[in-house]
């Protein structure tokens, strides 16, 4: 369905999806086409000292020995496999590989870590700082994560075609792809889809509730407490402006508009596009990322939560904070958010005091959820490898998602732990990954 009034000039439904996830597509290659700054270097495990080159470092071969290390840069630009029963202390930076393929990187100095024996590290030539970490072969990880690859389901849509929505069942339906994602109580995957709002079912059923321009777009989307939908996006403004940002609320099938053009421009159609999120008081906050920024709407009212609205990297609270491109957002029990800002290949947390802090680096990131224990996943670097991150946001595990094809543009949990992707592409879907 498409609005009347709308100009005929404007953006067609795939390249208006496309929107969404070309950002941190775009930034992946280009931060890729930098290079790697790891040299690989084989070394024994017992007695061995470390090549010239690098800081001295003597490996033992007892875990309640560890490694010692002279100098302030530990085992920099050093990769190896550790041995059973074995000991090694790590800078933050360093990363642990598993016979799997999946990636534990060490962020933050932290309690002691357990990891199986045959794990590889690997430490970045740029990881320059003190080795705190205590790395030591044992059975399992800490903090409830696992190295374990995840099972994945395609819950919905066509795993060979994509284009304007269709409703159904499994793979009878079909998807634009490359919108957000966002679930409710009852387990249901609500999708921006090219525009307009679309409901997943825990069987794979899917239906459309409200079309594109209906009266606006639905691109971030974000559920409250009480089962209402809300949803960001472009809106049509009236001349002299062309296009708004507005937020708008679906509730027993009933549409309401929470805030219209908040914000319009006459030539940029990418207004409203970001990722959206609810607070428990019925505040809504929304990547801004084509002003560095995240805003906060309270009542209706517009306000900068954090960002400076030019392009930073600074922590600090509100608006001295400085982010790049901030894509997408989510947010936690306590309140707190969790930003993938993607121009500085980061995840930053913004506390409900509005004070920001950056918890990991990591390759553009993009898609971000947290689940309702306090775990949070994200998509960075390829586009098919999700992050988690420990509770203590100390440690975060990668796993590569090789069974899907398509680039992964949004994320979302349910109240089970559920952790569901959609996909952009030829072949958009819904998984489902279990842990």
């Amino acid at each position: 369905m498409t609005d009347p009034t709308l100009p005929v000039s404007a953006p067609p439904r795939w390249l208006k999806a496309a929107l969404g996830v070309a950002l941190a597509s775009l930034l992946t290659l280009a931060l890729s086409a930098c290079g790697g700054g790891t040299s690989t270097v084989s070394i024994g495990t017992t007695g061995t000292t470390a090549p010239t080159g690098t800081s001295t470092t003597t490996v033992t071969g007892t875990a309640t020995t560890p490694v010692t290390t002279t100098g302030t840069t530990g085992l920099t630009g050093i990769s190896y496999p550790l041995a059973a029963n074995f000991s090694v202390r790590l800078p933050i930076g360093a990363m642990l590989a598993a016979s799997n393929g999946t990636v534990t990187t060490l962020n933050v100095a932290g309690p002691s870590l357990n990891v199986p024996a045959g794990t590889v590290i690997t430490v970045p030539l740029t990881a320059t700082g003190t080795a705190v970490v205590l790395v030591t072969t044992m059975p399992s990880l800490p903090d409830s994560l696992t190295t374990t690859l995840p099972t994945l389901t395609a819950l919905a849509g066509s795993p060979s075609a994509n284009g304007p929505p269709v409703d159904g069942t499994g793979n009878g339906a079909a998807f634009w792809g490359g919108g957000h994602l966002a679930a409710d109580a009852q387990g249901n995957v609500l999708v921006s889809d090219g525009g307009a709002l679309r409901r997943v079912t825990p069987a794979g059923v899917v239906t459309t509730l409200a079309t594109a321009y209906l009266p606006y777009d639905w691109e971030g989307i974000a559920v409250d407490s009480a089962g209402a939908v809300y949803g960001s996006g472009t809106s049509y403004a009236p001349p002299p402006d062309r296009f708004g940002a507005s937020i708008q609320r679906l509730s027993s099938a009933s549409l309401s508009t929470v805030v219209s053009n908040w914000t319009t421009s006459a030539t940029v159609s990418a207004l409203g596009l970001g990722g959206l999120a609810v607070d428990r008081s019925g505040s809504l906050y929304l990547t801004d990322a084509l002003n560095h920024r995240i805003l906060k709407f309270t009542a209706g009212v517009m306000s900068v939560f954090a960002g400076s609205g030019s392009a930073g990297a600074a922590d600090g609270t509100g608006v001295a904070a400085g982010f790049n491109k901030p894509s997408d957002l989510a947010i936690d029990a306590s309140g707190n958010l969790f930003v993938s800002d993607t121009g500085n290949s980061a995840i930053r947390k913004i506390t409900p005091a509005g004070v920001v802090s950056t918890v990991t680096k990591q390759l553009a990131p993009g898609a971000i959820t947290v689940d309702p224990s306090g775990l949070v996943y994200f998509i960075a670097g390829s586009p098919r490898t999700l992050f988690r991150l420990s509770r203590d946001l100390s440690l975060s595990v990668s796993y590569p998602l090789a069974g899907i094809s398509d680039p992964i543009s949004g994320l979302t949990t349910d109240s089970a732990g559920n952790v569901f992707a959609g996909t952009f592409g030829v072949g958009s879907q819904i998984f489902r990954i279990r842990f």
